[in-house]
């Protein structure tokens, strides 16, 4: 038997594609060979593989049915006339299964975590894992989970996985995917009432602001967790509880992602006071009440007090705010009559509600009395207080029973009171008057003098004596015709040699003497008739007002 000569092997033998179930190869023709009848053959061994073959007339071949992820040696040579070349011999792998389940695992604003699972039917031993995403990025692992970080905030990435054994890569699985914005800044509160919570922040940094939603969470008294959402910067929460302590959460969502939560405590304003009255006043103080404001809280606040007047304004700087945890309070330290505006509010939480206010005046000062000196002769005094400090508007004044009104400028000066009788003692009192409100001094004695008295005395002793005479002389001469009728003389007479040693005792203690006779004389003629000296054309002529002539006293005069 006579065999041609064996045919020159195949050049240039390589893998022209890969996949996870099979390797397609591809060579040139052997050199110097007729091409016609040429017959190639493929042999290949590997995992789960102990020897197949393929032959084709091809200068190229797909070697399907293989496992993913497996290595392979691939031998390949040429048959013509029944005569085989050498053998071409090269090693390959198939591409693995690509991952499973890819899905992000977390997402901050500037990372994002990846996880997936093992490729289905792939040895998990020499696997490397690599991730791409947009820009230059990249990265490998050989765990099932990577974290990719240096992202900007807010923004959306898309994402390609995919397995690498042997060098050879699997199909990529993608998604995408989004960082978390940065959160909201310098968030605060803005306004506070007693129903409603004002809140403002300012835009994320670094982040772009279109698309931005902002999430506000709110707990607190009553609440369990609400939440409401705006596209602005500020936000105003309603019908939340007077006096009430809440937690605000509030955190930007872009993308579907959240950022980190910023939070900030806040209060609403208690309710106010209601029906502030002044209860009473001294010349110092000025006592107030109030009911507490109706809300559940209203036992757990504390009230704040202000007070001013138009000459110490709250803006003088002066401390005129006091606090108590009572429904009432005496204001102390007040100037005398002066109208105070008093505010009262509720506070909890550092937080107070409106102000409710009312205007009182404390009481004015009592005045000093700082003379009583009599005049016309006993008739009269004359009475001088001080002015009183803080404000007054009128007197009023009070001596024994005579009531009488002064206006504001009589303090400091002489003021004149008459129609008093001498020798006798009056209590006297100043009352200060400001805004209806009153202010009595203390009581003070006013004697009026007695010399009116004393000289009344002495005339009508003088007349008396005069009388006297006149009745001894009549009735020395009546004793000489009736002399058996008449007696010597009379009880109570004062013999003419006396008269002068009793003119010298009456004289005797600034004339007590003539003084006592006088109140004698008075009560003895009380009663008589005095028409003549009450006439309206006699009343001039009466040397005094209150000691008048009766008519038994009176003697024709003529011109």
């Amino acid at each position: 038997l006579s065999l041609g000569p064996a045919p020159n092997p195949v050049r240039n033998l390589r893998v022209d594609a890969q996949t996870n179930d099979s390797i397609s190869l591809r060579w040139e023709e052997p050199e110097g060979s007729d091409p016609q009848n040429l017959t190639y053959w493929v042999l290949w061994t590997g995992d789960r593989h102990t020897g197949d073959t393929q032959s084709t007339a091809n200068t190229s071949v797909t070697v399907e049915g293989l496992h993913p992820g497996s290595s392979y040696a691939f031998s390949v040579w040429v048959e013509r006339d029944g005569v085989n070349s050498s053998r071409e011999t090269l090693s390959a792998a198939t591409a693995p299964n690509p991952v499973r389940n890819l899905r992000v695992d977390a997402q901050t604003n500037d990372s994002i975590s990846l996880r997936w699972e093992e490729p289905e039917g792939s040895d998990p031993q020499n696997l490397t894992y690599w991730v791409l995403w947009t820009g230059d990025g990249h990265t490998g692992s050989t765990a099932t989970s990577v974290t990719v970080e240096g992202l900007h905030p807010g923004s959306s990435y898309p994402f390609s996985v995919w397995v690498e054994r042997d060098g050879v890569n699997s199909s990529r699985e993608t998604l995408s995917a989004a960082t978390a914005p940065n959160p909201v800044t310098k968030l605060r509160v803005d306004a506070q009432t007693n129903d409603s919570i004002s809140l403002g922040w300012e835009e994320p940094e670094g982040s772009d602001p279109q698309n931005l939603t902002y999430w506000v969470l709110w707990t607190g008294d009553g609440h369990t967790g609400d939440t409401q959402s705006t596209a602005d910067t500020s936000v105003t929460l309603h019908e939340l509880q007077p006096g009430s302590l809440y937690e605000f959460s509030v955190w930007s969502e872009k993308n579907g992602i959240n950022s980190s939560s910023e939070t900030q405590n806040a209060a609403t304003a208690p309710n106010a006071v209601t029906h502030l009255q002044n209860t009473s006043e001294t010349s110092t103080s000025v006592s107030l009440s109030w009911a507490a404001p109706a809300d559940p809280h209203s036992q757990l606040y504390t009230y704040r007090i202000q007070w001013a007047s138009e000459a110490q304004p709250p803006e003088a700087g002066t401390d005129s705010t006091g606090r108590t945890e009572e429904t009432w309070y005496v204001v102390e330290a007040l100037s005398p009559g002066t109208l105070y505006t008093f505010r009262v509010c509720a506070e909890r939480h550092k937080v107070a509600s409106s102000m409710e206010s009312f205007q009182a005046s404390t009481a004015p000062d009592s005045v000093s009395i700082a003379s009583c000196i009599s005049a016309s002769g006993g008739y009269g005094l004359f009475l001088n207080w001080s002015c009183p400090s803080g404000g007054y508007e009128a007197f009023e004044l009070e001596v024994g029973g005579q009531r009488g009104s002064q206006d504001r400028s009589s303090c400091g000066s002489r003021v004149f009171v008459q129609g008093l009788g001498p020798a006798r003692s009056y209590t006297a009192t100043v009352t200060t008057i400001w805004s209806g409100l009153k202010a009595k001094s203390a009581p003070v004695t006013c004697y009026t003098e007695s010399i009116g008295v004393i000289v009344g005395a002495v005339v009508g002793v003088l007349l008396c004596l005069v009388l006297a005479g006149l009745l001894v002389l009549f009735l020395k001469k009546s004793r000489n015709l009736f002399s058996p009728l008449l007696p010597h003389s009379f009880p109570g007479d004062i013999l003419a040699k006396d008269f002068t040693d009793h003119v010298r005792r009456n004289e005797k203690d600034s004339n007590c003497g003539f003084a006592d006779e006088y109140q004698q004389l008075c009560l003895e003629g009380e009663g008589q008739p005095q028409e003549v000296a009450l006439a309206p054309e006699n009343k001039a002529k009466n040397r005094y007002r209150n000691v008048l002539p009766c008519e038994s006293q009176l003697r024709p005069v003529s011109p």
